[in-house]
């Protein structure tokens, strides 16, 4: 069992706490040359995964040693940077600064790893950490943050190759020889006392037990064996703002890592560094999909729609793309990641996007078929040839009736038992079932396209309500809350109140339907918050506030009823299509019995 969490993540979730502070030295690693390294074995195929699995090792396994010997730990990786943490009660200053000049030496001006060079920069600060565990039994994941780790992040961005930079708080600490630099709060280390004392213990530190990575981690990587390898990979990176308290932060992680999971995805980390609080996802690794965009796409979607109030401050850069996957770290340490241009570039896509929006790369503009997008135009990005044609993503094509050349040869059989079969459903005012069963390509769209085109000809006071599952997505009730947004015109390009103003509108109409059936129209009156919220229209002291989990369920199951019945008794009558049922969750299938 590989080390994938911190052991001070594992001994603290073992002891049931999950927040905290700590005083520590903190560091920042960022090795230049990475990327390259990277890209350049990628055109190997197979063996050049091969030769970065090994290059990775020998660049990181020292230098994860090296923070371990002086009973540091390493919180994650983030591709060709990591930060460390020495707590100050196991860890004295002149020990810090030694650590960070042996990290250097590994570094040498020069140092190469098979054919390439690779370059160290440097950050350190000392201060108070704060730590925290979050999510839920489905998922957790955990952070580290505070002005100490910041500042860090911040150093290492004011030093250029082979130099140490600290905070002004660590040179006040820390008796040494330093160099100021112009904006008077970071200095250049220049030599540190030497440690007299041998910092490096022996101690062995056991390996993560199963059960507690199995909580913060899928499968996948817990019982991953494989070596590294190049794949395909969606990147999500989501910058938040304005999360200040564990609470908060524990709410919005939870949400996310509960989207991560519905699509299949990825969760790797909360980062809190020179850009802020940072969340990064891939979907493609380690399971990978044939539409790894599109579930990218479609988990960002659904935290914009859970996000409908405004509650939380995020933005998000996605992008699609070759990177190499596999466990990055050493023995004490280490941690299965994606790493190469197109995971670089979400991160630029992220900083470039507004508040409230989402940035996509061409390649996931053009696998987002069931999605809208805006040109932003072709935008340069720090680090990145070239200029990168940017997309925003808008939302979910709406409900759109497909386009078919000519006519439809050969399905008069069907067509006809079709409309015998309903009309006498129509003519005896009851209900059926139709089963529309074929191989996939064989015409089903088709035929019922001709279906409902030719029948709302001919009945045109009848309600058609689309209901899509979603192979992906499979969200309680999703198909049915799929015909609810379309029926109500719910937008994600709209804002929350015009979309609140169509439902009420549309809702006012439906109400008038069943006046001559007042058992319907006063459930109607009553349910009206449940359906609401399906759609993400909240009204404050609602029956729907006030229901607990399962009388939530319960209610949910009775309004969409009522909303069938309704549509029923406005209108001749009211066809369901329920499109790919084989993709039906549970909660779908309890519906529609």
């Amino acid at each position: 069992m590989k080390n994938l969490i911190p052991h001070f993540i594992e001994q603290q979730h073992r002891l049931g706490v999950s927040y905290g502070t700590l005083r520590a030295y903190t560091m920042f690693i960022d090795l230049s040359g990475f990327t390259p390294l990277t890209e350049s074995l990628m055109q190997q195929g197979n063996a050049g995964a091969e030769q970065l699995s090994i290059i990775l090792n020998d660049i990181f396994e020292p230098a994860v040693h090296l923070v371990y010997q002086a009973n540091g730990f390493i919180p994650y990786f983030a591709g060709d940077a990591f930060n460390a943490i020495f707590p100050i009660e196991t860890t004295d200053g002149v020990t810090f600064l030694t650590v960070a000049q042996a990290m250097r030496e590994l570094f040498a001006e020069g140092a190469t790893f098979g054919n390439f060079t690779i370059g160290i920069k440097i950050g350190l600060s000392v201060g108070e950490v704060e730590w925290g565990i979050v999510g839920d039994v489905i998922a957790k994941s955990f952070y580290f943050r505070g002005r100490a780790v910041r500042e860090s992040a911040y150093a290492q961005l004011q030093a250029v190759s082979q130099e140490i930079v600290v905070s002004l708080p660590l040179r006040q600490q820390i008796t040494a020889d330093y160099e100021v630099l112009p904006n008077d709060y970071y200095f250049r280390l220049l030599r540190a006392s030497q440690n007299t004392t041998d910092f490096a213990h022996t101690s062995i530190l056991p390996n993560i037990q199963p059960e507690i990575a199995q909580s913060f981690l899928p499968d996948s990587v817990v019982q991953l064996h494989q070596a590294g390898e190049f794949r395909n990979v969606a990147t999500v990176f989501i910058s938040f703002d304005s999360i200040k308290t564990h609470t908060e932060l524990d709410e919005f992680a939870t949400l996310v890592l509960h989207q991560i999971q519905n699509f299949s995805g990825y969760f790797k980390e909360i980062d809190f560094g020179d850009k802020g609080g940072v969340m990064l996802a891939f979907f493609g690794a380690p399971i990978s999909f044939e539409n790894n965009a599109a579930r990218a796409l479609s988990f960002a979607q659904a935290l914009q729609e859970e996000n409908s109030d405004k509650k939380w401050n995020f933005r998000i850069g996605i992008t699609a793309g070759v990177a190499y996957t596999g466990i990055i770290g050493g023995t004490e340490r280490c941690q299965y990641a994606a790493v190469g241009n197109r995971v670089n570039l979400a991160a630029r896509l992220m900083t470039e996007a507004d508040w409230g929006n989402i940035l996509t790369d061409e390649p996931v503009q053009k696998k987002g078929g069931a999605f809208k997008f805006d040109y932003k135009g072709n935008i340069q990005y720090k680090g990145v040839t070239g200029n990168v044609p940017t997309y925003r993503l808008v939302g979910r094509n709406s409900e759109t009736t497909p386009i078919f050349a000519g006519q439809i040869i050969g399905r008069e059989a069907p067509m006809n038992q079709l409309f015998e079969t309903a009309t006498t459903v129509l003519e005896q005012k009851n209900a059926a079932i139709l089963v529309l069963y074929g191989e996939a390509g064989i015409g089903k769209s088709r035929l019922l396209h001709e279906f409902r085109h030719n029948w709302q000809l001919q009945h045109p006071a009848s309600e058609w309500l689309v209901c899509q599952t979603d192979q992906m997505l499979r969200k309680p009730l999703n198909p049915f809350i799929y015909g609810l947004k379309n029926y109500f015109g719910q937008l994600s390009e709209r804002s929350p109140q015009q979309n609140e103003a169509i439902f009420e509108e549309k809702y006012a109409k439906l109400l008038r339907t069943t006046l001559e059936k007042p058992e319907l129209y006063k459930e109607l009156v009553r349910t009206k918050s449940v359906l609401a919220a399906q759609i993400g229209i909240f009204y404050p002291q609602s029956l729907w506030e006030q229901l607990d989990a399962r009388g939530r369920y319960a209610n949910t199951l009775t309004a969409l009823s009522n909303f069938f019945y309704s549509l029923a008794a406005g209108g001749q009558c009211c066809v369901v299509q329920l499109e790919d049922a084989h993709w039906l969750d549970d909660s779908s299938m309890e519906m529609l019995n």
